[in-house]
């Protein structure tokens, strides 16, 4: 893939830390919560990560719930070999640990 491009969003009750570990470029707007990865290249069978760091502060309206952390990304790229553009999205990233790395169902909901 050719000149790939992640989009996404913080919701408004996520700050965002400024501490991430990317290859590529970061755009990230304070007002808008807008953030973008400018990842370039990417040869076939290989595969680019970003973190970064967020931090929440639950609001009693959230209690009993999941919240989202990161809204849906979306990535845009060219197929090198047959000049296509290229979309996909993922879900929403939410406080919900994974089970399938040992974690307890249901572990991200807010509790009092």
């Amino acid at each position: 893939m050719n000149n790939a491009v992640v989009n996404t969003s913080l919701p408004v009750y996520v700050e965002w830390l400024d501490e991430y570990d990317v290859e590529g470029e970061i755009t990230y707007n304070t007002v808008s919560k807008q953030l973008e990865w400018v990842v370039g290249d990417i040869q076939s069978g290989r595969r680019k990560e970003f973190t970064f760091q967020v931090s929440i502060q639950p609001s009693t309206s959230q209690v009993r719930q999941t919240p989202v952390l990161v809204n849906q990304q979306r990535i845009q790229a060219n197929d090198r070999f047959t000049g296509e553009l290229l979309q996909d999205t993922a879900a929403p990233v939410t406080t919900e640990l994974s089970t399938e790395a040992g974690f307890a169902e249901d572990n991200g909901i807010v509790a009092r």
